[in-house]
């Protein structure tokens, strides 16, 4: 069952790196087009979209950080999975105080899939 966990600690990882570019990138291109249609200033604009940029690298590092862990314990070294255990309770309550500030909106779900798989994988 170890090997199981492993292994799907490493899916994890990939699907947070994997998000930090739909994020940052296709994310970023859906904000902006909307900001364009509004009269938000640049300065307003140029903020959000350091936050928005930042959002996307910590995810990048939370992946790698996740890919890390796993990937040596796939090698049969040990390695401490509590950061895999706080990315994923952060991912956990981030989507359900998302899903319930939004009135269940399914878009915000996408945060529980992750932080479920990382939770199964991290707590052994």
């Amino acid at each position: 069952m170890r090997k199981v966990r492993n292994i799907v600690g490493v899916l994890a990882g990939v699907m947070l790196v994997a998000s930090c570019f739909a994020h940052s990138i296709l994310g970023w291109d859906e904000i902006s087009r909307q900001l364009s249609r509004t009269r938000a200033s640049q300065e307003l604009v140029d903020g959000f979209r350091m936050g928005w940029m930042y959002g996307g690298m910590a995810m990048a590092v939370m992946g790698a950080t996740v890919l890390l862990i796993f990937a040596k314990r796939l090698r049969g070294r040990e390695a401490c999975s509590d950061p895999a255990k706080a990315i994923a309770a952060g991912y956990l309550a981030f989507a359900v105080w998302a899903a319930v500030t939004t009135n269940f909106d399914p878009f915000f779900w996408m945060f529980l899939t992750p932080g479920a798989l990382l939770a199964f994988a991290a707590w052994d």
